[in-house]
């Protein structure tokens, strides 16, 4: 009614505005300026200027024709979906079909709809963590530089789900043929979801409504492309070839591209493909070949080209083959690489000068036998891409010897193309990741080659590295059962056996630490035992193998609890390090880390802390300040400042830790959780409960999700209930019991660290007040101290802060007497082994003084009075420290004991 009033008022552009600025155009335009201030309702549509935040598309075929209906039952399926929650279309159908094709159509064609916009190669699934990681890095999250795993993909999922910067959303998972294992990669929220399968199975999954049959082309879009593609092509010509090769959309477009880039007539074309091409396939009769390569006329319009493409160019058939026994996807900077064409050059010599390379793929893409998308040496790497059905036709073309001597070749060029140096430098592992894929597709778990076992070892230790110890340790038993089948075919006494033995035991050495990362302490113990015995007699006490295994088994002595023993192993172990390899190498410093860790677990903090700032000297002279390694010393030193009673030190120094690991790995990484847990208790201990408490609770939370059995999960679950016991949560007591069973389950009754959960426990059992529960405290911290005592020995700091809750707990239940004579024991070992100034130290002559005065008990004549020894405490630790006040008010001061990593 009011339009005639907008008739003679100015008109507005839009044109190059982004959103807001039209809104506000708009919004003046009508007289509503007013309303400026407001945002677009949520779930509205985006505005069509603005790109998405993020997309890895792939390059629009220029040469995609119809499918118009199929795409507007993807829109309106998905446009259809549930209100906060992903709507979801499964596209399946056989390959070739053309599924990855509608799908990528359809997102760029309604890209701008989406705040994201991503693919995700799904198969196979083990590197949909991979690409999740770099979408979280195009988007800005904070990941890690040098994980993608676990953790980053869960910051991504979680971004998708919960952040409205980012509420419209496209993933594509393509190829996606397992939906259990793909769906947990699936974020929530009000996005969409793209599935291309060939199984059926996504129509249970994804349910009747979301999921829609590709079938092939109809015949007027098979002439369509075909005529599209090469023009001269004449519909009745276009309609025999299309009925030829039953439309599927695969063949259709290699036929069109073959009959666009030769000479041959369509007469001649037809006739080729109708005799089976010049040399007919005999195909295997077993399942390894798929469906859509019987049919003879799909299978000859390959062998056409494939025949065509062999005339242009050996070279570039060759590295045909070469991605026939690869992942369907290679980086363009291992295509381009001298390694991969090294085999090539010999073929055509001009290859040997870089930029010429560039023609092979010219040649593979005519043909349309591969596609490309992006440049080399780019961040999210270009790649070469051949669909699994002309990988599957070219593998077939090859005779057994000739597939084998290719794969052999591929294994050769992928272990030239591993990076120089450990693959424990991060700095290394973008080139692994170009690599990783190529092993498995590639077979080269039955390569005999010493090289490129060493690839399969790095895998595996990889996986370690990042903390994917699941996969790992799938990886290493699947590496581990072919070795062991290929060493008792070889003679004995033969070069490759030895070869082959000595990488088996370092696999095996590997093996064992994803096993003790998730506690099964006695199996890792029993591997490294077995793998350093075998070591000690094929290699010698020294060689670096056996010395890392040695360390590998301190570590798992360590576990177990038994001290004294992994002391006396890490102290041997490093003394052959340094001897072999001096004092500045890193796995000598390694060694003398692992040397420090048993002195802290021995109770020598003092000790401890000097060789782990001797290590963080050395490594930050060799490796740098920021490397992990580096950070992971200074972590140790600030759990030494810790236990040795500089709180306010421990403090300052695990911050400067926790900042640093998480710019370099993300905030949620392994190390990062680890380092805040650390800085979590320091900040207790000094005072900072309700800090402490976020931080753990923040902790535990990804911890518990992403790495549920590592043992430092539950050492920080320990370490969250003690510091809820600190803020008198209700919870605390009944947490500690479960922890409690946890510990007695994963390592028995007698363990330090199920006696440290006894200790807190019976602090807990305390809290109710009741004479019952003063009663269970007390038969409680009578076992920690007892047990405590004769497995550490009578002065250690965890057997004096036992006997101090001991005391307490005598005390609850009436018997000061007896607890003031335990006190006075306890203090004098106290001053002795950790010195008169140990927050410990004064803890218990604060008790000695408040109960002396309860009791109405003479001092002795080097005690001090409740006040003196407050303000004692009040010095080093300031007047608000909860210990000072509790003084002050004559309570029994308690001690909680947090578990020290092993």
């Amino acid at each position: 009614a009011r339009s005639w009033l907008l008739a003679d008022r100015r008109a507005t552009f839009l044109t190059a505005l982004d959103e807001q600025s039209a809104i506000h155009a708009v919004l003046r335009l009508v007289g509503r300026s007013e309303a400026l201030g407001s945002q677009p309702r949520s779930g509205a549509v985006r505005y069509p200027f603005d790109e998405p935040a993020a997309s890895n598309l792939d390059l629009r075929l220029q040469t995609f024709t119809g499918r118009e209906s199929d795409l507007l039952a993807v829109r309106r399926r998905l446009q259809a979906g549930g209100a906060g929650q992903p709507a979801m279309v499964a596209l399946q159908g056989m390959g070739g079909v053309g599924k990855s094709q509608i799908a990528l159509e359809y997102a760029h064609r309604f890209r701008n709809a989406y705040d994201v916009v991503w693919s995700v190669k799904a198969d196979p699934v083990t590197f949909i963590d991979t690409q999740l990681s770099e979408l979280g890095h195009q988007l800005g999250l904070p990941l890690s530089e040098t994980r993608a795993t676990v953790e980053n993909t869960r910051t991504v999922l979680e971004a998708l789900s919960r952040n409205p910067l980012y509420r419209r959303w496209l993933l594509i998972f393509d190829n996606a043929e397992d939906p259990e294992r793909v769906l947990p990669f699936m974020p929530k929220g009000s996005g969409h979801i793209v599935v291309t399968s060939r199984k059926p199975a996504w129509r249970v999954t994804a349910g009747p409504e979301a999921y829609l049959e590709v079938d092939v082309f109809p015949r007027v879009e098979s002439i369509q492309h075909l005529r599209a593609r090469a023009p001269k092509v004449s519909a009745t010509e276009a309609n025999e070839v299309a009925s030829l090769v039953g439309d599927l959309p695969l063949a259709v477009n290699a036929a069109g591209a073959f009959l666009s880039e030769t000479s041959y007539s369509v007469e001649r074309f037809l006739d080729a493909v109708r005799t089976g091409g010049p040399n007919a396939l005999p195909l295997p009769s077993d399942e390894s070949v798929s469906e859509e390569l019987r049919e003879r006329p799909v299978q000859a319009v390959w062998e056409v080209s494939l025949n065509e493409l062999e005339q242009r160019s050996a070279a570039a058939y060759r590295l045909l083959q070469f991605c026939s026994v690869m992942d369907p996807s290679v980086a363009l900077d291992l295509v381009y690489s001298d390694e991969l064409n090294e085999d090539l050059v010999a073929i055509d010599p001009k290859l040997s000068e870089s930029m010429v390379r560039g023609r092979l793929i010219r040649e593979l893409s005519r043909l349309a036998l591969a596609r490309t998308d992006g440049q080399a040496g780019a961040r999210t790497g270009g790649r070469l891409t051949v669909h699994r059905l002309i990988q599957d036709m070219v593998r077939y073309r090859m005779t057994d010897t000739e597939r084998e001597e290719i794969r052999h070749q591929v294994h050769l060029a992928l272990a030239r193309f591993r990076p120089g140096g450990d693959v424990d430098n991060p700095q290394n592992w973008p080139v692994f990741r170009m690599i990783w894929p190529h092993l498995q597709a590639s077979g080269a778990v039955g390569c005999p080659d010493d090289r490129v076992r060493s690839l399969l070892i790095d895998r595996v230790r990889y996986l370690w590295l990042v903390g994917d110890f699941r996969r790992g340790l799938r990886q290493a038993e699947e590496t581990e059962r072919v070795w062991r089948d290929r060493l008792a075919e070889i003679p004995a006494e033969s070069e490759e056996r030895h070869a082959l033995r000595r990488q088996l035991l370092h696999l095996q050495f590997n093996k064992a630490n994803l096993i003790r990362s998730v506690g099964d302490f006695a199996t890792s113990r029993q591997v490294d035992e077995e793998v350093l015995s075998d070591q000690r007699e094929l290699l010698g006490e020294d060689h670096p193998h056996t010395l890392s295994t040695a360390g590998g088994l301190g570590g798992d002595l360590r576990g177990l609890g038994l001290y004294s023993a992994a002391l006396e192993l890490d102290q041997q172990t490093y003394e052959l390090w340094r001897e072999a390899f001096g004092e500045g190498h890193p796995r000598t410093l390694t060694s003398l880390g692992n040397l420090a860790t048993c002195w802290r677990l021995m109770g020598d903090y003092k000790q401890a802390q000097v060789l782990d700032e001797q290590v963080v000297r050395g490594r930050q002279e060799i490796l740098g300040d920021r490397h992990p390694s580096t950070l992971q010393s200074m972590a140790s030193v600030g759990r030494d400042l810790r236990e040795a009673g500089e709180y306010q030190r421990s403090v300052y120094q695990l911050r400067i830790v926790a900042q640093a690991l998480a710019d370099e790995f993300g905030p949620e990484s392994w190390e990062t959780l680890n380092a805040n847990v650390n800085l979590a208790i320091s900040m207790r201990s000094a005072g900072r409960v309700e800090e402490a408490r976020r931080l753990l609770d923040t902790a535990y939370g990804h911890m518990s999700e992403s790495f549920r059995t590592a043992p430092n999960t539950l050492a920080c679950r320990l370490s969250r209930a003690v510091t809820l016991l600190g803020a008198s949560d209700e919870q605390a007591h009944a947490e500690l019991r479960l922890v409690r069973e946890d510990y007695r389950k994963r390592l028995g009754d007698e363990h330090p660290h199920t006696l440290v959960c006894v200790n807190d426990l019976a602090m807990a059992a305390l809290t109710t007040g009741t004479p019952e529960a003063a009663e269970a405290a007390l038969e409680l911290a009578g076992d920690a101290a007892g047990k405590f005592a004769v497995i550490l020995g009578a002065d250690h700091p965890y057997v004096l802060a036992a006997e101090t809750n001991l005391a307490v707990c005598l005390a609850a239940t009436g018997k000061d007497t007896e607890a003031l004579a335990m006190l006075r024991s306890t203090v004098q070992r106290a001053l002795t082994r950790l010195g008169e100034t140990h927050p410990d130290t004064l803890s218990c002559q604060a008790n000695i003084a408040i109960l002396a005065e309860r009791s109405g008990e003479p001092r002795l004549e080097h005690e001090a009075d409740p006040g003196t020894i407050g303000r004692r405490f009040s010095d080093r630790f300031g007047s608000d420290h909860p210990t000072v006040q509790e003084i002050e008010r004559k309570r029994l001061i308690r001690r909680v004991i947090d578990p020290i990593p092993f």
